[in-house]
């Protein structure tokens, strides 16, 4: 389940960024949609709001333990 999200289905470029930037917090997972193109113009705002926060993105795949 993830932990903040852009509501990237229903705002615009900065709102996404404002939304998605306002719910992180160390090991956030954040829900965002690559279909939207509002969404991936948004994306490096983003990235640069995670750096800045010191926090570093990483895949969920990369962290999710399978048994």
């Amino acid at each position: 389940q993830w932990s903040a999200t852009g509501y990237d289905w229903k705002n615009r470029r900065e709102e996404i960024i404002a939304a998605a930037l306002a719910g992180l917090q160390p090991g956030a997972i954040l829900l965002l949609h690559d279909i939207h193109a509002e969404t991936v113009a948004a994306l490096p705002k983003i990235l640069e709001g995670v750096e800045a926060a010191g926090l570093e993105p990483a895949e969920l795949s990369k962290l999710a333990v399978r048994e």
